[in-house]
């Protein structure tokens, strides 16, 4: 089987998705049988040096999201390709498939059930796209039980052709406070323990706007020193960002932006509390991160979140000012709960692991190639 899968969610300033992207490409690779061939698409805008066991890297003259590309020059790259199985990790595939089997991810649809939180042309994009997909895609692919549920509400996909397979969770050497790698990117980062920590991009979304409301209380502020702010704000953060460089100016919050892989590790390795009170995830891989290094974790109690923190994460209605103030102080104060976290957090962690996930995409991709070529045989 030839397997083409469009990673163009690579690029220098990718987010989540293209984040959990790269990982599981390389255990794809890793896992390509002999008598499978694997060939990677990307973008003009990839990192630099991604190298991926067992596969070909093929650039395109395409963004991450370019429906020109995908309906009218994609079917022919894939013609010329001679691909067997074509797998999109974002939302689209092409309308008129021809002889490739097609799988499509879908990671959530935020877009059709919370509107407000996508950008205009993005949320057109992705309602026509992932609607095409949920039609003609041979399998759908999905990162959550919660997701799958809605992703079908939206779509009315039977249960066949959608498959849950979760993202893993790169694995990272454990340390603490006192270790001279935290200490000195803390000092690099003028942060001082103990720091409430918030890790992810800055847009409505994620909470951000109830997390601050908690923070205006006195009670949070006598129990951390500082709420840290570890993210690239959105196109859609405006407010937002006014906002919180208000509270920047007098130094109770630190906005620190992107940081690199090593320093959001160290950072979060000398946090005392990792909150997330992101208000719609489709899988949600901060709070499993926190739990791997046996950091705390205070996080919305809806969408994928309570699936993917299992019984170590703090549960809690971030819309509920009070509610989230007296978690936010349980994670602090509640020992028990903390010593728990620090022995059996890691192990939780250690159960999402992408050779796992790899092996699943490859066996839906079989499945998939396997049904077409019954169709044609058939036809």
């Amino acid at each position: 089987m030839h397997l083409v899968c469009d990673a163009r969610c690579l690029h220098r300033s990718m987010g989540g998705i293209g984040h959990a992207t790269l990982p599981l490409i390389n255990q794809l690779g890793r896992l390509r049988t002999s008598t499978d061939q694997f060939t990677i698409l990307m973008g003009p805008n990839a990192p630099e040096h991604v190298s991926v066991p067992g596969a070909t890297l093929v650039e395109v003259n395409a963004g991450m999201v370019d429906p020109h590309f995908e309906q009218h020059q994609l079917p022919h790259t894939l013609e010329l390709l001679n691909a067997d199985v074509y797998l999109n990790m974002t939302f689209s595939v092409p309308a008129v498939a021809g002889k490739t089997a097609q799988v499509a991810v879908i990671h959530d649809v935020v877009f059709e059930e919370r509107p407000e939180f996508v950008e205009a042309s993005l949320r057109h994009y992705l309602r026509r796209w992932s609607r095409v997909s949920a039609t003609v895609a041979d399998r759908i692919i999905t990162v959550s039980d919660d997701a799958r549920r809605r992703i079908q509400h939206a779509y009315g996909i039977a249960d066949d052709r959608i498959i849950r397979i979760y993202n893993g969770m790169t694995p990272c050497k454990r340390v603490d406070q006192q270790d001279p790698a935290v200490r000195d990117a803390l000092r690099r980062h003028r942060l001082e323990p103990p720091y409430l920590l918030y890790l992810g991009s800055i847009e409505p979304k994620k909470g951000i706007a109830s997390l601050l409301n908690a923070w205006e209380s006195t009670q949070l502020t006598a129990t951390y020193t500082t709420l840290v702010l570890v993210g690239a704000p959105s196109d859609s953060s405006g407010e937002l960002a006014r906002r919180i460089q208000g509270h920047c100016r007098s130094s109770d919050i630190r906005q620190l932006g992107y940081v690199s892989d090593q320093d959001k590790h160290l950072i979060l390795a000398g946090a005392h509390t990792l909150v997330y009170p992101s208000l719609y995830e489709g899988f949600g891989l901060p709070p499993l991160e926190a739990l791997a290094h046996g950091i705390p974790c205070v996080v919305h109690h809806g969408t994928s979140l309570p699936e993917v923190v299992g019984d170590l994460g703090l549960l809690v209605n971030v819309l509920h000012t009070p509610d989230l103030i007296n978690m936010l102080i349980r994670a602090s104060t509640d020992l028990p709960y903390r010593d728990r976290v620090l022995h059996l957090g890691p192990v939780h962690a250690a159960r999402f692991r992408w050779d796992d996930a790899a092996s699943h995409y490859w066996s839906v991709c079989h499945q998939a190639w396997e049904i077409r070529c019954r169709k044609e045989a058939a036809a």
